[in-house]
This record gives C-alpha cells, structure tokens and sequence, in this order.
C-alpha cells in the first residue's frame, strides 16, 4: 500500500502508456509540464518504478487465484 498519495496519481494511465509505448522520463517530464504538473525526473523515475512493482504485484496475484482454481 501507498504510504501517501502522489499528485503523479491522477497522470498515471497516461504515464503508463507513454512509458510503455517508448517515451523517456525527459519527455514525460516535459509533456507534464505542459500539462501544469512539475516534477522532477528523479521523482518520476520514483514513480514509475513503484508503479511497475504494483502492475507485477497484481499480475503475480492473479497468477496465484488463478492456479488455486
């Protein structure tokens, strides 16, 4: 669990799918700034890899649900 929300939460599917579609931490910083959100690239690089640990974490759950059943 998130010890805290994070003002990257409300970007995170874009985030995700310009991460995932090849886009680097300097191009999502500048594309946030665009959008009126700052961030650093070492906070965003922060972010992102808890976020990929959170897609794993349930992607290894519903491997286990699924296995039990």
């Amino acid at each position: 669990m998130k010890a805290r929300p994070s003002k990257l939460d409300a970007y995170a599917d874009r985030l995700q799918d310009w991460f995932l579609a090849g886009k680097t931490l300097g191009e999502a910083q500048e594309q946030l700034r665009l959008d009126g959100c700052s961030v650093s690239l070492g906070r965003l690089s922060e972010w992102w890899q808890s976020r990929q640990a959170s897609i794993q974490e349930g992607q290894l759950l519903k491997q286990i649900v699924s296995g039990a059943n």
